[in-house]
């Protein structure tokens, strides 16, 4: 899954690749952040609020687990197989499939049914009917330009919650950012129509909302929930409201009931089995992340609530210091990639082998093309290293390759493919 930043005008797309631990910033990233733009280094902080979200709310650790789970299988499959045809698609055992089945129905929209939306319209029954059925919430919508209108302009849910927290973010950093997707203004638009005045334009505390609903299976119902809370409880102060949330809340896991904080640390101990299954490899740099985020739940904090309480964003050594406590991803950027790397100066192994296991997934899933999927981004250009030759094989058969190793060609023999044989159907047909 891949959750994206797009300019509208200027074409470009950002993303967080949750299930890789895999950031993509269409810019040029530099670990001195004064040298970057204003509006890259405001991308890379609105696709780092995705990281942060995945290891810091009870939805996002259970998506990671379970995109886990799904190459778990894969590489199960290739344990038992020494040879398979790719395009390769594995059927998912039931409790993965229900996984995957219930975050299409509460994932919600991307976009609208009007390219223009002025003003949405909430219905309480609307709100009901996704609570009772676990989807996202439809949301009305009005067009007073081209004078039109939908009770049903788009979904509201999952999307529409971490895009919006994300985007309020970002626009912090750089005001001029322009998003035209419903995904990144839902959020701003439900707030003018459905809080108080002064509730919708405290954007701390509705940045501080979006975190309390991702603690919920359904964020997109659960955010109503939260906004009535805060209306009913007058609360001004979104470092309060998660205080109060991971105090007075509690949720159903393995069948007995647990406090959010108590929830979301076995959350992230499942995250880290899962995450030492998907890349055969015990953790060295996630686990002290993981250790880190225990430490913040437990003492009823959230990361991207103290962004935008406790920092100065306009001094962008606040990023530095949520990297030293908060880990970061795999950083891409236009021309090479930025792991988390080690006291030697070299990748951590996880943090390869799960760039390795987005390549080879890819790779294996791929149904237009046999290139590899490094190959036009990097090493068409040469820009990866400057003695990797171009061979045949990264035309298609890459587990094959010979010569000095590549990204594509060290993930298959991490992942003991490149003794298999693999066979390419003729994906013209």
């Amino acid at each position: 899954m891949e959750l994206q930043d797009y300019n509208i005008f200027e074409q470009r797309v950002s993303t967080y690749r949750t299930n890789h631990i895999h950031l993509c910033l269409d810019g040029d990233f530099n670990l001195d952040f004064g040298k970057m733009s204003v509006r890259d280094f405001a991308s890379l902080v609105h696709e780092y609020v995705h990281y942060l979200q995945h290891f810091h709310t009870l939805y996002g650790l259970n998506l990671c687990s379970g995109f886990n789970a799904i190459f778990s299988i894969y590489r199960e499959y290739f344990e038992q197989h020494n040879k398979f045809y790719i395009p390769l698609f594995l059927p998912l055992d039931k409790s993965t499939a229900q996984f995957k089945e219930n975050h299409g129905r509460i994932h919600g929209d991307e976009e609208c049914k009007f390219y223009n939306v002025d003003e949405v319209e909430v219905s309480p029954l609307s709100i009901n009917e996704a609570k009772k059925n676990n989807t996202a919430v439809s949301i009305g919508v009005y067009d007073f330009t081209n004078n039109q209108a939908d009770e049903n302009g788009f979904k509201f849910g999952y999307c529409c919650v971490i895009e919006g927290m994300a985007h309020l973010i970002q626009q912090k950093i750089n005001p001029q950012i322009h998003h035209q997707e419903i995904k990144y203004l839902a959020i701003q638009h439900i707030c003018n129509n459905y809080c108080k005045k002064e509730i919708a334009q405290n954007t701390n505390l509705v940045i501080s909302a979006c975190v309390c609903a991702l603690m919920f299976k359904n964020p997109g119902v659960a955010f109503f929930d939260v906004l009535d809370y805060i209306s009913q409880s007058n609360i001004t102060d979104g470092r309060y409201l998660f205080s109060s949330f991971i105090r007075d809340s509690n949720i159903l896991y393995q069948r007995k009931r647990q406090t959010v904080a108590a929830a979301v640390s076995a959350f992230l101990s499942r995250l880290e089995k899962s995450l030492t299954l998907a890349t055969g490899t015990d953790l060295d740099y996630y686990k002290k992340v993981i250790d880190n985020c225990k430490y913040y739940i437990q003492n009823g904090r959230n990361p991207i609530i103290d962004l935008v309480y406790e920092f100065d964003l306009s001094n962008r050594t606040f990023l530095y210091k949520l990297f030293d406590i908060c880990g970061y991803p795999t950083i891409e950027d236009n021309s090479t990639y930025y792991p988390p790397l080690n006291a030697d100066g070299e990748p951590y192994i996880e943090c390869a082998a799960l760039l390795g296991k987005e390549l080879i997934i890819k790779r294996i899933q791929a149904t237009q093309t046999t290139i590899c999927p490094g190959f036009e981004r990097f090493c068409k250009n040469k820009q990866y290293t400057n003695d990797d030759p171009i061979t045949p094989e990264c035309q298609c058969e890459q587990w094959k390759r010979n010569g000095p190793p590549c990204l594509m060609s060290a993930a298959f023999h991490y992942y003991k493919l490149d003794n298999h044989t693999i066979i390419q159907k003729d994906i013209n047909k």
